[in-house]
């Protein structure tokens, strides 16, 4: 959390999801992170940004 001067604040949260592996050799997880803010205790906007990664293992 981020806390401002006028009260309002910031919570991110990070979410991690692994695939279950659809080839020998790779792994796809997908990963998205989110910032809510808040102002007066009332969610007034968020943003979310998502990636997938594949990886060869």
């Amino acid at each position: 959390m981020e806390y401002f001067d006028d009260g309002s604040y910031i919570i991110t949260t990070i979410d991690v999801e692994v695939q279950p592996a659809s080839a020998l050799f790779s792994k796809t997880v997908t990963k998205s992170k989110t910032a809510k803010y808040y102002s007066e205790n009332v969610a007034k906007w968020y943003v979310k940004v998502t990636g997938t990664f594949t990886y060869m293992i």
